[in-house]
């Protein structure tokens, strides 16, 4: 006879995987491209994942655990490969409501570690295009120091004197100037001559 599929509440998934009910369900909203429909249930519906979705939750927990990024636990879970008694359903673990998770065996352990390797594999070949990036980057930029250190300063500008607010008026004040200048000298004259 055919069973249902094992569900969990988020309670006891936290339970299963050592965290809290509400990391339970941001990790879910986070990474709810690779969980079942369950775990991201509609409004109004009970959230209840699967094996499969604890196994996901649990290594997306030691990612970032681990200091992974959401981007790079989100990479890391699409990459992942699930142990066939996960995804066959063998019994093993009690659940809840007397639901199981699988069982741990040594090959359940081996294949785990192995597919833990190729994934920390391949976030050592992200990592490592990463720090060439970098390198390429603060390679651009000395350059580009270089390049601005080489240019030749400009020159400073010459400052140019103020002009007086009276300046518009000089040429009249020099003309009236003039003209008593000559004024006086007249009268001068004048009054001499008398």
């Amino acid at each position: 006879m055919a069973r249902s599929p094992r569900t969990f509440t988020p309670k006891k998934a936290a339970e299963e995987i050592g965290c809290s009910a509400d990391t339970i369900r941001r990790y879910c909203t986070l990474y709810r491209r690779h969980l079942s429909e369950g775990a991201t249930p509609t409004s109004g519906k009970s959230r209840l994942l699967t094996a499969v979705d604890i196994y996901l939750l649990r290594l997306a927990k030691q990612a970032t655990e681990g200091g992974s990024t959401v981007e790079e636990v989100d990479q890391l879970l699409a990459t992942v490969a699930l142990p066939e008694d996960l995804v066959a359903g063998d019994d093993g673990v009690e659940g809840n409501e007397g639901e199981t998770l699988p069982a741990t065996t040594g090959d359940q352990v081996s294949e785990s570690a192995l597919a833990l390797l190729r994934q920390m594999a391949a976030t050592l070949d992200r990592l490592e295009a990463r720090d060439r990036r970098f390198d390429q980057l603060a390679q651009e930029v000395a350059d580009l120091r270089r390049v601005i250190e080489s240019q030749p300063s400009p020159a400073p500008a010459v400052e140019t004197p103020k002009r007086s607010p009276w300046s518009p008026y000089l040429p009249y004040v020099i003309a009236v100037a003039v003209v008593v200048v000559a004024i006086l000298a007249i009268a001068l004259v004048v009054a001499l001559l008398r």
